[in-house]
């Protein structure tokens, strides 16, 4: 039968839960905290103390039996290297949780899960971690920067390219329509000059009741009435 076997299944699977709280315990004694929801914490406070405890003894099949759990080399190293030693006077309660509030979104209630005897950095490491973070901040936001400048250029000169490119087919056409075009000179030339007629004008041909006149000499005066002879 089943008794006193409880365990919180988080809401997974066994074999997600499995790899969760692995990479739980490896962070915890890689960065000697982690911080989750409060459920998560006492479901991998159970396995991270039960990994201590086999550090203690130091035993190869200790080391076997942590393996299952810890599956980075370095951090193995370390648990049976620096953790071992470090809780050889402990019985027990190598880990502990603190609380931290409510997070906002889904209020779920989240901890710290530390080590009893973290050695916390100095002010002087947080600070140079700060700066580190800071100044890898300005510089992708930096090269972000740069690489928007870099884009606007670029597409700059597209677009100088191509209004090069329309100014020129403009003129191409303009250069055509010229050249079909003939010149007026050309079509007078074509034409040849205006046929003249013999044909009197509108203003050579006398009135109607007038007489026409010579065209040239002096105008010829009006005989007077002469006797008639017999």
């Amino acid at each position: 039968m089943r008794h006193r076997k409880q365990r919180a299944k988080l809401g997974r699977t066994s074999s997600h839960r499995e790899a969760m709280i692995s990479n739980m315990i490896t962070s915890l004694f890689k960065h000697e905290r982690v911080k989750t929801t409060v459920q998560k914490a006492k479901e991998a406070r159970r396995f991270a103390e039960k990994a201590i405890t086999y550090a203690k003894k130091n035993t190869l099949h200790s080391r076997r039996l942590a393996y299952n759990q810890i599956k980075d080399e370095e951090v193995l190293s370390k648990l049976f290297a620096v953790l071992g030693p470090r809780f050889a006077d402990r019985n027990g309660g190598y880990t502990r949780i603190i609380r931290l509030g409510h997070r906002q979104g889904d209020g779920a209630e989240i901890a710290f899960l530390e080590l009893v005897d973290r050695i916390a950095p100095s002010p002087e490491k947080e600070e140079r971690k700060k700066r580190r973070k800071k100044a890898a901040k300005e510089e992708k936001g930096g090269e972000e920067a740069v690489a928007e400048a870099e884009e606007v250029a670029e597409a700059e000169v597209v677009g100088e390219t191509e209004q090069e490119a329309e100014t020129d087919v403009e003129t191409d056409v303009e250069v055509e329509e010229e050249i079909e075009k003939p010149a007026p000179e050309a079509e007078t030339a074509a034409e040849g000059p205006a046929e003249k007629t013999d044909e009197p004008s509108a203003k050579d041909t006398p009135a109607e009741g007038e007489k026409a006149q010579p065209e040239s000499g002096p105008p010829q005066e009006k005989k007077k009435d002469e006797p008639e002879t017999k």
